[in-house]
């Protein structure tokens, strides 16, 4: 379905069109979705994954079949060829960059610091609007959620970045001010550090488990 505000309100659009009546909304977002803009699969990947008509040759940025038969190593297989194929670009230097943006404490503390700079230099004030872009399209977006006229709640979840020490809130903040102005009720599902991926901003097994806890006792609190 794709990511961001905008992409659930054309959602709700196209299943309002379908006739479901919709008596609740619950929203689950990461903080920066406000910021993004909608996506929608390309018709070659519709095609492959709807009718099975694929490309002969596994292209980048296509979402592809897997077979019912396929054996692991055949998936492995066709996982590093494809991997070659998007990032065979990419030298060590570049990999190392990416450990180092993604682990490094001292990378993370300068990074906070420059940011910490930037606000004072702006004069930037403890309860003062952020200067993260938040799109005029997520604004849109909320009023038409908030026009439906049914409970609405947005799931807040914590990033991988915004958990453990160093962590930055400049896109939580940016967030919570989009809701606040729209009087959208939230709440937050924080991931702690260790519910992620150690070299991926996506959570483990234990993290998908916490936002599961956190969807249901959002849903709970809306009956």
């Amino acid at each position: 379905m794709g990511s961001g505000f905008i992409q659930w309100d054309l959602l709700l659009k196209y299943l309002r069109q379908q006739g479901l009546s919709i008596r609740r909304i619950l929203v689950i977002a990461t903080s920066n979705d406000p910021e993004r803009l909608p996506f929608n699969w390309l018709p070659a990947t519709l095609a492959c994954v709807d009718h099975n008509v694929c490309p002969p040759v596994d292209k980048s940025g296509l979402w592809m079949q897997v077979r019912m038969d396929e054996t692991h190593a055949e998936l492995e297989s066709r996982t590093r060829a494809r991997f070659v194929n998007r990032f065979g670009q990419l030298t060590r230097r570049d990999l190392v960059k990416l450990y180092i943006k993604q682990n490094s404490y001292l990378y993370k503390f300068l990074v906070r610091a420059h940011q910490a700079l930037q606000a004072m230099l702006r004069g930037a004030q403890k309860g003062k609007k952020t200067g993260r872009a938040v799109l005029a399209g997520t604004d849109a977006a909320l009023k038409s959620l908030k026009a439906l006229k049914v409970p609405v709640h947005v799931l807040m979840v914590s990033q991988r970045h915004e958990a453990g020490w160093l962590s930055s809130s400049a896109d939580s903040r940016a967030a919570e001010e989009a809701l606040k102005a729209n009087n959208i009720a939230y709440s937050w599902c924080r991931i702690p550090r260790s519910g992620f991926m150690s070299n991926d901003g996506h959570p483990t097994r234990a993290g998908y488990d916490k936002l599961v806890a956190c969807a249901d006792a959002a849903l709970r609190g809306m009956e």
